[in-house]
């Protein structure tokens, strides 16, 4: 009878803790990934990201930096403007996404814009290209509020607004 007992311990034992596990809440959605870049002419190598990116609609391309100047720790709001493109036979409606900055986050655009003063940054949402906003340190400073646009699904926009507000 022991001998029963064990072997019946044994073989429910381990669905025990198999449904124990099942219990667990599943994992949290990850939140949205935001990311602006500075961008260079030509690839600097330890620098850039080796392949180079369309910002306009000519044949140049754009070296993105490898390392972020901004991301999600530097927002601290987000709004939100839409368009649909009347009498095109694009029926989306495009979202245009505008981040408020910490005063560190703008601090640090105006320290690492170059000698010039001015620079084009490439913004990121979830890893995509999504614009090319124009930082001008003289223009700029204090009020910078670079853009992400070109969005067409309100599901990212909401995952952007519900993690940033609005």
């Amino acid at each position: 009878m022991r001998v029963l007992v064990l072997i019946l311990a044994l073989l429910v034992a381990p669905g025990l803790s198999l449904a124990e596990e099942k219990k667990e809440a599943p994992p949290k959605e990850a939140g949205p990934k935001i990311e602006f870049r500075w961008l260079e002419d030509k690839p600097i190598p330890g620098l850039t990201e080796e392949k180079g990116i369309h910002i306009s609609e000519t044949e140049e391309l754009s070296y993105a930096h490898q390392k972020p100047i901004l991301t999600n720790a530097d927002i601290v709001g987000v709004k939100v403007s839409s368009v649909k493109f009347g009498g095109t036979n694009d029926p989306n409606e495009h979202f245009m996404l505008t981040f408020d900055l910490t005063a560190a986050a703008r601090k640090r655009l105006a320290e690492t814009c170059g000698e010039s003063g001015s620079k084009m940054l490439v913004a990121r949402v979830d890893g995509r290209q999504s614009g090319a906003p124009y930082y001008l340190k003289s223009r700029d400073g204090e009020k910078f509020t670079p853009f992400a646009g070109g969005i067409t699904s309100k599901e990212v926009v909401d995952r952007i607004v519900a993690a940033f507000g609005k």
